[in-house]
């Protein structure tokens, strides 16, 4: 059974030279071979055949056929005038549009003056056909012509040369081909590589891919109860409970005798016992499982043993084709060829696998051993400071003025050097060795002080003594003591939190959090190094589908070639280099979206097939789409998009990246646009390429205005619409923009006849 053929928007039957028997032949064979006509008919004849062929004519007055014209090529055939089946000339949807000259000359309809056309752009009849194959110009001139008085007309055209034509296109394609199929380098290197996580993006120097890609907090997850999970609230919970003792280390409270010792370094053992745990487990992990490879079963299942949890879902496929989209596409647009990209997916091979690390290292570097030391053995609380017998000193000289004399200021000396003793002996780790200078110290201090402050009580004159009151010296007591009570807790404090300092329960916390995230970040790479595996195959599969490509562009242009240079120069003779240059820009982005179309089934998919399937579906796909290009472009023109531009846009979001096809409108100038738009509202009486010739002028009717049909392709719709008529046709094919004018032939040389034998015919 035959494959189903789309029936054209407009049929076509040629009769030149046929006979009578044969026309009805080729009737027959037009409807057997395109099926129900779609109901527009345009018929070629010629002016002495037109009544042989009446009944054709008669048989197309159809239901079906809904638009009939017919374009008759010649002169008068005798001496009675044109003589014309009268069915052709029936009703609204009908017209003859009489050719006399296929080549035509230019002619002002109110001038008797004809020129010849020596560099006129082809011949006149094959033009006027192209045209009428358009179906919304075919309906407009059967309308226009079905209502010019008589029925007939003599068509003139003023077409625009601007548009590019199929010889130019082809060129352009053969050029962008042989660009894509050049040798070439690898694309530079500035366009945004892939990275192991399966994203555009260059890792930081020195080290490993941070999280800005949500590796580490994103797909890291710790089972509950796991040996690691409790292990991490041990040490967060001892380390809490060490700053505390540490907070508490510092109150006036913690000096009395009881509790007989307070716990702060006990519990800073405690909190570095469990960060050693805690690292100490991460790192036998990591020894195990190496971070910068995927696990293998065993390994797995020894991760799930400690409770590490695999990443949700895997490797995003959608990740992966954007990454690897975005690159083809800016490689293809900085003019990559397809070697060139391919050696640029090999390079981009290299940036996959995860950087190799020392886990030891980086967990060295987030909790140094230093620190564990520090917590566990951290030294005694720091001596009293040099100044400290100082306020011993003037607390008991002072204290020396009172009634009981030197006696208060040993009392008041000797209070104070136990205060000072206390703080020695109730800090953490004490040594009471190493506190007895100190102690011993602060005491002779006090006691010179004392014996200083009565000497200098007795050597008083009268005067001062007798105005040092018992209250005075009361006060003197009291301010001894609040300088001693004041001085002693102050330096306690002090010292205390130097030792929290030192001990590094205040860099315990940033480094518990540090540790946390690097194991996260070197978990992570496990999972980078499986996506790092997924898109080495990608780009194994897409390096076999750029070379099915290339064959498939190295067999089209083989086949090809390039286009006949003559041939092109004919059809673009009067488009400047700078519409060529845009036309071939236009064919450059749109082959740059074909090859990303048969790149894309390439990337994310861990069911894909093998290379060899990818390169031959990719050549298949190739050959394909360029030859449905090439008939899109045969039936539309050069500047409707191919039919893949509909497709989706590779890598999604990235339609607006560099180089995406079909972003800057019709590749035309806007000196090309001004010529469209001259040629569109070119007036009804200006001189145009009439259709006829020097002697055929006393056959056109004059004063009357002649009608047209404007019309321009839908591609520049946006660019033209203000300067164009309200009844401009805007159609799809670009290979037409101007005028069709239908001057009318006088009504007296038109006969038409309804039998060939003077005898009325009736349609059946």
């Amino acid at each position: 059974m035959g494959e189903l053929r789309t029936p054209p928007a407009v049929a076509e039957l040629d009769l030149r030279g046929a006979g009578a028997a044969q026309a009805l032949k080729l009737l027959d064979e037009l409807w057997e071979n395109d099926g129900a006509p779609t109901g527009r008919i345009l018929v070629t004849d010629e002016t002495g055949l037109l009544m042989p062929h009446a009944e054709v004519f008669a048989r197309l007055r159809s239901p079906l056929v809904r638009g009939l014209l017919c374009v008759a090529v010649g002169g008068v055939p005798g001496a009675d005038g044109l003589e014309v089946p009268g069915p052709l000339l029936a009703g609204q949807d009908a017209g003859l549009l009489w050719v006399p000259d296929p080549d035509g000359h230019d002619w002002r309809p109110s001038g008797p003056v004809i020129t010849a056309r020596p560099h006129g752009p082809g011949p006149g009849l094959d033009r006027l056909r192209g045209l009428l194959r358009v179906p919304e110009v075919f309906d407009r001139t059967a309308e226009l012509a079905a209502a010019v008085p008589g029925g007939v007309s003599n068509p003139g055209l003023r077409l625009a040369s601007a548009l590019p034509g199929d010889a130019e296109w082809a060129s352009a394609l053969m050029t962008a081909v042989s660009e894509l199929l050049a040798p070439g380098p690898p694309p530079p290197p500035d366009i945004a590589p892939v990275d192991a996580a399966g994203g555009p993006g260059r890792p930081p120097e020195g080290g490993l891919p941070r999280a800005s890609l949500g590796m580490a907090r994103e797909v890291v997850r710790l089972r509950d109860e796991s040996p690691l999970m409790q292990a991490g609230q041990r040490a967060e919970q001892a380390v809490t409970a060490a700053r505390r003792a540490a907070a508490r280390l510092g109150r006036p409270s913690s000096l009395l005798p009881y509790p007989r010792r307070t716990p702060a370094a006990e519990a800073a053992a405690d909190a570095g016992r469990a960060v050693a745990d805690l690292r100490a487990g991460w790192g036998r992990l990591f020894t195990e499982v190496p971070a910068d490879t995927e696990p293998l079963p065993g390994q797995s299942r020894l991760i799930e043993d400690q409770g590490v949890l695999p990443p949700d879902g895997g490797p995003d496929p959608r990740r992966m084709h954007a990454a690897f989209g975005v690159y083809a596409a800016e490689a293809l647009a900085r003019g990559s060829s397809l070697a060139g990209l391919a050696e640029g997916l090999r390079e981009q091979k290299g940036r996959l696998a995860p950087p190799r690390v020392d886990p030891g290292a980086e967990l060295d570097r987030a909790c140094p051993p230093r620190l564990v030391t520090r917590l566990c053995e951290g030294g005694p609380l720091p001596p009293p400071e040099p100044w400290l017998p100082l306020p011993g000193l003037v607390a008991a000289a002072l204290a020396a003025q009172s009634a009981a004399g030197p006696a208060a200021g040993l009392v008041v000396a000797a209070v104070y050097t136990l205060l000072v003793g206390l703080t020695v002996v109730r800090g953490p780790r004490a040594r009471l060795r190493d506190g007895l200078l100190p102690v011993a110290a602060t005491g002779a201090v006090g006691s010179v002080g004392a014996v200083a402050g009565a000497t200098v009580a007795k050597g008083m004159i009268a005067e001062v003594a007798a105005w040092l009151t018992p209250g005075l010296r009361t006060a003197a007591v009291a301010a001894a003591l609040a300088v001693a009570a004041a001085a002693v807790p102050w330096s306690w404090r002090s010292r205390s939190r130097r030792w929290t300092r030192e001990s590094g329960l205040d860099d315990a916390p940033a480094a518990l959090a540090d540790l946390r995230d690097t194991a996260a970040r070197l978990a992570s790479g496990w999972s980078r190094a499986a996506r790092g595996r997924g898109g080495a195959a990608d780009v194994i599969r897409a390096t076999a589908a750029l070379d099915g490509v290339r064959e498939a562009l190295r067999r089209h242009a083989g086949t090809h070639g390039a286009p006949c240079a003559r041939e092109s120069a004919q059809e673009g003779s009067a488009q400047n280099g700078r519409a060529r240059e845009e036309l071939l820009a236009d064919v450059r982005g749109h082959l740059r979206r074909l090859v990303l179309l048969a790149l894309e089934p390439c990337w994310g998919d861990p069911s894909a097939g093998m290379p060899h399937a990818h390169q031959d579906r990719a050549r298949a796909e190739t050959a394909g789409r360029i030859a449905a290009w090439e008939r899109h472009v045969a039936r539309h023109g050069a500047l409707e998009p191919p039919p893949f531009a509909a497709d989706a846009a590779p890598s999604g979001e990235d339609a607006a990246a560099p180089g995406a096809a079909g972003a800057g409108g019709p590749p035309l100038s806007e000196q090309d646009l001004v010529a469209l738009g001259d040629a569109v509202t070119h007036g009804a009486d200006a001189v145009m390429w009439q259709l006829l010739g020097p002697g055929d002028l006393p056959m056109t009717r004059s004063g009357d205005r002649p009608a047209c049909v404007r019309f321009a392709p839908l591609a520049v719709r946006d660019a033209l619409a203000g300067r164009c008529p309200a009844d401009t046709l805007w159609v799809r094919p670009s290979r037409h923009a101007g005028v069709l004018r239908l001057v009318p032939v006088r009504p007296g040389l038109v006969r038409p006849r309804w039998s060939t034998d003077d005898e009325p015919w009736e349609a059946s």
